[in-house]
This record gives structure tokens, C-alpha cells and sequence, in this order.
């Protein structure tokens, strides 16, 4: 056989590594492993690790139960309200039983599954509202101790300050004292 066939072959293996490393996004890999591996080259593209593709959402796209746009005023005759809640918590309705679905429930009206959002968002806003209470409540008491620890800080070194000044205001006299008894000559 001639070299130029294989060649021709060796190019052909590195042609069908560029279509596979297509399929997983990985051209240049596919080629080389191709041309140089041949069919192993090929097999070893597919075990290549992916590249995951993220999409980013806008939050006014984006209506999964997690995200909470501005609430408008809590009112159930209110249309921004219902719509609010049902987009919030993906409130959907169940065609099959032709009635609405929510939370794996199925509920019979709008009306009674709105009023059990509703309830779930109340529920959940206290929760929150407590959450916040508390951790402004040991907050507050983490600075109050922070005061205490400063001010006894504070006595602290004035007492260490005053207990100086009374050495040295003892030192004073035992100096004067002392230049009594023994006198400059």
C-alpha cells in the first residue's frame, strides 16, 4: 500500500473526530484525538467533560416560587394581587380535573386556592417578620454588651489611672519627706 492512503486515512479519522467533537462542543479535541488515536480518539471525545451552558434570567422573567417581586397592597379582590400571588407561587390549572393545582394540592375555585396562598404568604411573612425581630433583638443585645465591656474598659483604666497618680503622689512625699531628713548639702 502507498503512504498517500494512509494519509488520506489518517485525515478521514481526524475529519470524523471534528464531526463528534461537534456534537460535544469540543472541535479542536475532537480533531487532534481523532487524527492521532484514530477510533479510540473517538470513544475518548465522548467522555470529554461538557461544558455546561448558564442561562441568565432576568428577575422579571423569572416566576418560580423563590422570587418575590414588589408585592402590591395584600388584597384578594384586587387583580394585581391574585395575579401577583399566582405568578409568585406558580399557581397553575390542572386541565385534566379542571381544577387548580398548587403545592401538589388541587383545589376546587380560584378563590380557595388564592385564599390558601394568601395564607401561606401571611404565614411565611410573619416568619420572616420574626427572623428579623430576633435578629435585631440579639443585635441590640450584642451591642448593649459591647457598651457594658467598654465602660467597664473604661473604669477600668480610669481606677488603673487614679491608682497611679495616688503611687505617685505617695512617691512625692516619700521624696519630700526624705529631703527633709537628709537635707542638700
Amino acid at each position: 500500500m502507498e503512504w498517500g492512503f494512509f494519509v488520506f486515512l489518517w485525515f478521514v479519522s481526524g475529519a470524523v473526530g471534528v464531526v463528534l467533537g461537534a456534537i460535544v462542543e469540543k472541535l479542536g479535541a475532537g480533531f487532534f484525538l481523532g487524527l492521532f488515536l484514530g477510533p479510540v480518539g473517538w470513544i475518548i471525545v465522548f467522555l470529554l467533560p461538557r461544558v455546561v451552558e448558564t442561562k441568565e434570567v432576568s428577575i422579571a422573567q423569572n416566576t418560580g416560587p423563590g422570587v418575590r417581586t414588589a408585592r402590591p397592597e395584600r388584597n384578594l379582590e384586587s387583580d394585581d394581587y391574585k395575579l401577583w400571588l399566582s405568578k409568585t407561587y406558580n399557581i397553575q390549572k390542572n386541565d385534566l380535573f379542571e381544577k387548580y393545582e398548587f403545592d401538589e394540592s388541587l383545589f376546587a375555585t380560584l378563590d380557595d386556592v388564592l385564599t390558601y396562598v394568601d395564607q401561606k404568604d401571611r404565614d411565611k411573612e410573619a416568619v420572616l417578620d420574626q427572623a428579623q425581630r430576633k435578629a435585631e433583638l440579639e443585635q441590640a443585645q450584642r451591642k448593649a454588651e459591647l457598651e457594658r465591656a467598654q465602660r467597664k474598659a473604661e473604669l477600668e483604666q480610669a481606677q488603673r489611672k487614679a491608682e497611679l497618680e495616688k503611687t505617685k503622689q505617695v512617691e512625692a512625699e516619700k521624696v519630700a519627706k526624705a529631703a527633709k531628713v537628709f537635707p542638700k548639702f
